[in-house]
Formats: C-alpha cells, structure tokens, sequence
C-alpha cells in the first residue's frame, strides 16, 4: 500500500465531472471501480464543495454555500464572497494542508461559474490545480463539476500550466 492511499484511504469512484453526476462509476463486469489515495481525496473535496453545509446528519460541518452563487451576479463583490466560500471550506478538508487552498474566479456568466482552485494535498510533493464548474441544470439543481486537473510539477521554474 501507498503513502498515499495510507493516507487518503479508498472511496467508491462517482461521477463527479461526468454525465452520471455523483453515480458510482460500475466496470464492464458489473464491479464498482474504486479511487484512492490522492485522487480519493480530490473526490472527497469536490464533494464536500457539492454538498450543502450542515446536511448530512452524520456530520453537520461537511459541505458549503458554494451553490449559493451560481445565479448571482457577476459582480466584485459576489467573486470574492465565493471565493472565500471556496477556500474556507478546502482549507478546512482534512487531506488539505491548511491554508494551501487559493480560488480564482476565471468565467462568471448566466451558464455557471468556472473557478481556478489551487490546494496541497498532506504528503504529496506538488500542489494540485483544479478548474472547476459551478453550473445550474435543467431540473433546478445545481452540480459541481471538475472539468480539468493539472498537476503542478513541484519545478518553480516550469509554467507549462
């Protein structure tokens, strides 16, 4: 077993970012695939950003208010407020190393919001760059949806992000 997957452990693979929004993810013979180590742990922070605070019984401080803005105004004001949501609420995930996580809004239109999240996994070597997509769908919810992970290479030096 990896440092990694000591670490983060194993989590059933969902459709976060697909067209099976939060659908287990199910193999050619029937099985659940399952993710671990740090791309668990990326699973479990877009969750956490997906679910609404204090709805899981079980755990009243897991989720945020992200889905809050996603018909909002794209105004100063309403992209710093989400930002600071986003932040908050990675910083506080327990795989993040505190204070790691950073937020940019990117695109702000009436079809949903993109945002450059920056975050450092514990143990891991490099920071992780997510672009994320906040965006309303036809039966008035709302998902929350990785659309892109680039992997920083650790190397000050290379800008091939």
């Amino acid at each position: 077993m990896t440092t990694a997957a000591r670490l983060f452990g194993a989590d059933i693979m969902i459709g976060l970012g697909s067209g099976d929004f939060l659908a287990a993810s199910v193999a050619a013979n029937g099985e659940l695939l399952l993710v671990s180590g740090e791309q668990a742990a990326l699973q479990q922070i877009g969750l956490r950003l997906y679910t609404m605070h204090g709805t899981l019984w079980y755990d009243v401080e897991f989720g945020s208010f992200v889905l809050h803005w996603i018909k909002e105004e794209s105004e100063p004001l309403s992209r710093e407020a989400l930002c600071q949501e986003v932040e908050t609420r990675v910083n506080d995930d327990p795989h993040v190393v505190p204070g790691s996580a950073s937020c940019a809004v990117t695109d702000w239109d009436e079809t949903g919001v993109v945002l450059l999240l920056t975050l450092e996994l514990i143990g891991a070597a490099h920071p992780y760059n997510l672009i994320l997509r906040l965006a309303p769908s036809g039966d008035e919810a709302a998902t929350v949806e990785v659309i892109l992970e680039v992997v920083a290479s650790g190397d000050p030096d290379d800008t091939s992000l």
